[in-house]
């Protein structure tokens, strides 16, 4: 499998803008037509950036007698008087930094520039700051409401993978890998796995199988052809994962593997030294490593385990709901040099049916 942090040439790094402060907003890196502007140590973003690509919901209007701004979102209502060194949040004033009473809202070539962290806090979401990048998260969207840990709703679909060893039941994320969905339930129905062995296997990582030779060189897709990766930072390698392996980037066929990882430990010191190295996502977008690891996630790795090198590698397209003991069952086997079980562990048939 291949790393994450792949070494970046320099000038790759001389595309970056330097005097841009990066914006990450639920995970996804944000992008605005004016940068953000950084005065006394304080974050100030365009009025308009404010409510139409930070925050999700507002209505802004504006008091040119009283040079005020007003945005509103549900039952909050926040006034922010352009050159004061406060704002009203429901009736109640609140200083802008507490910490410095010369921090104040402005107007700028015509542009009406607000405090991030005082706004955004007022509506209820969270601002951190990590690495010159400011990350900002919904209460209600946070990475805990990732796919992996969102409610299952009635009628969605599962599989019940029946081994040798037990069951182990998934549910899958068809909005955010659809073809790697398609291939993996068209599979399961035509009985291609039927009988196919779990080859590879490494315990405090993950377990391998979907190929019916074996060898972990056999196996296609339903295409008989490789497609491309769907990778997304919305879908992680947390442990109960249910990805897509490859032979590189857009080589999958019909293997698949299963993160059984329970903690990470220290993998993320290799991220940190990492940080400022960059990659490209599915539409182009540049992130940095920095970025795509908030703390947020890096907690939610830390909560439920798995493997951080992972993303952005490879596609996940689905997450075991019951039997996640099976795969630690099977992960617990033992095994020959080449990570292949003594005793075989097979994957019997797979059910798809809906969850009730």
């Amino acid at each position: 499998m291949k790393k994450l942090f792949s070494t970046i040439v320099i000038s790759a790094l001389l595309c970056v803008n330097t005097f841009a402060t990066p914006v990450v907003v639920n995970s996804e890196p944000a992008t605005f037509e004016k940068p953000v502007i950084i005065r006394q140590s304080t974050s100030f973003l365009s009025l308009r950036e404010i409510a139409s690509n930070l925050l999700d919901n507002v209505n802004l209007q504006w008091n040119a007698e009283n040079k005020t701004a007003i945005l509103t979102s549900n039952n909050i209502t926040v006034q922010v008087p352009i050159g004061t060194n406060y704002i009203i949040v429901n009736d109640n004033t609140r200083p802008i930094d507490a910490n410095n009473s010369q921090v104040t809202s402005f107007i700028e070539n015509g542009t009406t520039y607000v405090p991030i962290r005082c706004i955004a806090e007022s509506f209820g979401y969270v601002v951190n700051y990590s690495d010159n990048t400011i990350y900002v998260s919904n209460k209600d969207t946070q990475n805990s409401t990732l796919p992996q840990f969102s409610e299952m709703k009635q009628g969605e679909t599962i599989a019940t993978m029946h081994t040798s060893m037990g069951d182990i039941v998934f549910r899958f994320f068809p909005q955010y890998a659809p073809k790697a969905v398609e291939n993996f339930l068209t599979h399961a129905k035509n009985g291609y796995y039927n009988n196919v062995e779990f080859h590879r296997v490494i315990n405090n990582f993950m377990i391998q199988a979907g190929d019916p030779t074996a060898t972990g060189a056999g196996g296609e897709s339903i295409w008989n052809k490789p497609f491309e990766n769907e990778v997304t930072l919305d879908l992680r390698n947390f442990r109960g994962a249910l990805c897509m392996a490859n032979a590189g980037p857009d080589t999958n066929g019909s293997q698949f593997y299963i993160v059984q990882n329970k903690n990470v430990g220290n993998m993320f010191d290799s991220i940190d030294s990492a940080k400022n190295e960059i990659y490209y996502s599915k539409d182009g977008k540049q992130i940095t490593v920095g970025q795509a690891f908030s703390d947020d996630i890096i907690e939610l790795y830390k909560k439920y385990g798995g493997y951080p090198s992972l993303d952005m590698g490879y596609t996940v397209f689905g997450q075991v709901i019951d039997g996640m003991d099976i795969v630690d069952k099977i992960a617990s086997t033992k095994t020959d040099d080449f990570n292949k079980p003594v005793e075989k562990v097979v994957i019997q048939s797979i059910d798809v049916t809906e969850y009730k």
